[in-house]
C-alpha cells in the first residue's frame, strides 16, 4: 500500500519525530495539519492509564462493520443532525452513563493535551468553537463541557481492538473544522497505523502518545493496517458543523428559516455568506509566523 502510493502516486513519507512538533501547511503557509509534540513528563503513564480506561470500555461494547472499518466505536456528547430540530445530547442508557462517566475520568489527564495543543496551535480556530460553546451552554442546563476547558462538544472512543480506519471524510464535522486525533495501543508505527492523507498526498508515521489535528471534514484520511495481533485504539474529538449552522441560523434549523416568511431575510443573509464563510474559516488557521507573533506578543504583556 504505502511503496504504490509513493512510487505510483507522487505520496510523500513522513518519517515520526517524537522530538518535535511537526506542520503542514496550505500553499499560504497557514497550518491546516499537525503532529503535536509529545510532553515529556509522565506522558507514557498518562497513556498507560488512559489504554486500561479503553479495553475496559471495550469489554461493553460489540465489534462491528461500518463506513470507517470494523473496530468498536462510541461517540459522546453534544450534537446536531440527522434531522434533529434542536441541539441535544447522544443518547446513553442508564449503565453506560456511570460507564462512561468513569471512562472520561480516567483518561482527562490525556485529555488535557488536547486541549492545550489545539489551543496553542489553532487559537482563533478555538476562538469560534469556545463562542459557540458559550452560546449553546446557555440553552440547556444540561449542556457542558465534557472535559475542562475543552472546546469540542463531542469525542469518539475507537476500542479496536485493531483500530484502522478506512478512507473517508468526517462529514458531519464542521467543513473547515479540526479534529484531533490520538493513538494509543502496542503497536509498531514504523509498519502501521500510519495517517494518510490522500488530497496532500502524506503519510504520515504515527507513534503511540501522538496526537495530531487535521480538517478531517475536508481532507480524505485513513490509516495503514497495523500487524495481527498488534492492538490499536484511537481517540478523537470534533464540533459537529450542525451545531455551528444552528447559531449561524440564530439558533433555528435551517429548514426552519428556509420555509418561514418571517425569517426570509435571514435565509437571504446565510445563503449569501457561505463562500464568505468558508474563506474566513479557513483564514483562523495560523502560520508559524502568526503563532510566533502571538507568543512573542504573550511575553511582552507579561513582563
Amino acid at each position: 500500500m504505502v511503496p504504490i502510493l509513493i512510487t505510483n502516486h507522487g505520496y510523500r513519507y513522513i518519517t515520526n519525530d517524537i522530538g518535535a512538533a511537526q506542520a503542514f501547511g496550505d500553499v499560504k503557509e497557514r497550518i491546516y495539519a499537525v503532529k503535536v509534540q509529545q510532553p515529556r513528563l509522565e506522558w507514557g503513564k498518562v497513556c498507560l492509564r488512559a489504554e486500561r480506561a479503553f479495553e475496559v470500555l471495550s469489554a461493553h461494547y460489540e465489534l462491528g462493520v461500518h463506513r470507517r472499518g470494523c473496530f468498536k466505536t462510541r461517540n459522546c456528547g453534544l450534537t446536531m443532525g440527522m434531522g434533529s430540530s434542536v441541539p441535544h445530547l447522544l443518547a446513553e442508557s442508564e449503565s453506560e452513563k456511570e460507564m462512561l462517566a468513569k471512562f472520561i475520568q480516567e483518561i482527562e489527564q490525556y485529555v488535557r493535551h488536547f486541549t492545550v495543543s489545539a489551543r496553542l496551535w489553532m487559537p482563533d480556530l478555538m476562538k469560534e468553537y469556545t463562542d459557540l460553546q458559550v452560546k449553546l451552554f446557555a440553552l440547556d442546563c444540561t449542556f457542558r463541557a465534557l472535559f475542562p476547558d475543552s472546546p469540542f462538544c463531542s469525542f469518539t472512543a475507537n476500542m479496536g481492538p485493531r483500530t484502522v480506519c478506512n478512507g473517508h471524510r468526517d462529514f458531519w464535522n464542521l467543513v473547515y473544522g479540526t479534529c484531533p486525533i490520538g493513538a494509543l495501543g502496542p503497536f509498531n508505527h514504523r509498519t502501521g497505523g500510519h495517517i494518510i492523507l490522500h488530497e496532500p498526498k502524506l503519510i504520515i508515521e504515527f507513534r503511540r502518545g501522538d496526537v495530531m489535528f487535521i480538517p478531517s471534514a475536508a481532507v480524505t484520511h485513513e490509516n495503514v493496517p497495523i500487524a495481527d495481533g498488534e492492538t490499536r485504539y484511537s481517540f478523537t474529538m470534533y464540533t459537529a458543523g450542525g451545531l455551528f449552522r444552528y447559531a449561524w441560523c440564530g439558533m433555528r434549523t435551517l429548514k426552519d428559516i428556509r420555509e418561514k416568511e418571517e425569517f426570509e431575510e435571514l435565509y437571504r443573509s446565510y445563503v449569501a455568506e457561505g463562500p464568505v464563510r468558508w474563506e474566513s474559516g479557513w483564514r483562523k488557521y495560523s502560520t508559524i509566523g502568526d503563532l510566533i507573533a502571538r507568543a512573542r506578543g504573550s511575553s511582552s504583556k507579561k513582563k
